[in-house]
């Protein structure tokens, strides 16, 4: 598969969690993707569809146009820490919940630092991303490939987007079984009420 031209063509996701891992099956359709974490099966899972997969998250953000940092909000320091000798002057963007802008600057000064939040519909092109604190067309150009891209003017919008984007997915579970319990109550049989209520949210 032919890959986007874009200013920010090589893409290192440090931590392949849940987030990461799911914001690298997409972008790897597009762009290239270096990918470090500690859960082999993910890792095994990316390097079959193209990712790069990198031990050391030093070489990973070294090697890359712009640095997505995926890992949970209690191991953001120690990474900064590690990835700092190579992110000067280049884009980091922290996906991180409420992990503070001014708090991530003050460990790689030297970097144009970023927040963003996303949704479940990443791995789908289906997401809808926001991200803090300026305009910058080339990294919305890349957060494009997710899906729909906003930028905030104010950072608690990104706090809000990660509350809501949380909460999301037990919304949307609990209008399923609504449906399900609908069917059930019209006469249909347990297992098609469901494949009926998954068909209407799928498509």
């Amino acid at each position: 598969m032919s890959k986007r031209s874009l200013v920010l063509n090589r893409v290192a996701i440090i931590g392949a969690g849940n987030l990461g891992s799911a914001i690298a099956k997409r972008l790897v359709q597009e762009v290239e993707v270096i990918v470090t974490g500690r859960r082999e099966g993910i890792l095994e899972d990316l390097k079959g569809r193209g990712c790069e997969i990198e031990k050391s998250n030093l070489k990973a953000a070294s090697e890359a146009d712009i640095v997505f940092i995926t890992v949970k909000p209690k191991d953001v320091d120690s990474v900064l820490k590690e990835i700092e000798p190579g992110v000067k002057n280049k884009r980091v963007v922290s996906f991180a919940a409420m992990k503070k802008l001014e708090e991530i600057k003050r460990i790689i000064p030297e970097s144009i630092v970023f927040r963003a939040m996303t949704n479940v519909f990443v791995e789908h092109g289906l997401a809808f991303t926001v991200y803090y604190p300026t305009y910058d067309r080339e990294l919305e150009q890349l957060l494009s490939i997710l899906g729909e891209v906003q930028r905030v003017s104010m950072e608690k919008e990104v706090d809000l987007m990660t509350a809501f984007s949380g909460s999301a997915p037990a919304f949307v579970a609990k209008l399923i079984q609504s449906f399900v319990y609908a069917g059930l109550s019209c006469g249909i049989n347990a297992d098609m009420a469901k494949k009926v209520a998954l068909s209407i949210f799928e498509g």
